[in-house]
């Protein structure tokens, strides 16, 4: 057995969205920015796209030598990023999503597991 520790996961909503009150904490994320005052500061800077975390389960099922191992698969999230996407991809709700400063990385920090970061 191995273990895949994905961080948010983004990705299409299977099955779409029956109820604003039930959304799963990524979803919940992104629905957050909409009528937000401000660009909210990144509290957790990490993310997966769903298509990468599910090529690591296929990967690591595939692979036996994976067994025993734990494997993190991650890129780096901050909400600027985010409405910056938000506002480019869906134009009809730019004036629904904060602006802050485009292209602006709000944190610095990324997590690692040894000090190579």
């Amino acid at each position: 057995m191995a273990t895949i520790s994905p961080p948010l996961i983004f990705g299409p909503y299977i099955g779409g969205i029956t109820d604003l009150k039930h959304l799963n904490e990524s979803t919940a994320v992104l629905w957050s920015l909409l009528d937000a005052k401000e660009v909210p500061p990144s509290d957790f800077t990490g993310f997966v796209d769903v298509p990468v975390a599910a090529k690591a389960h296929i990967e690591v099922y595939k692979r036996p030598d994976a067994g025993g191992q734990r494997f993190l698969v991650a890129s780096p999230f901050n909400y600027q990023d985010a409405v910056d996407a938000l506002r480019e991809d869906i134009p009809e709700l730019v004036n629904c999503i904060p602006e802050g400063t485009k292209g602006i990385n709000i944190s610095n920090t990324v997590y690692c597991v040894n000090r190579k970061c």
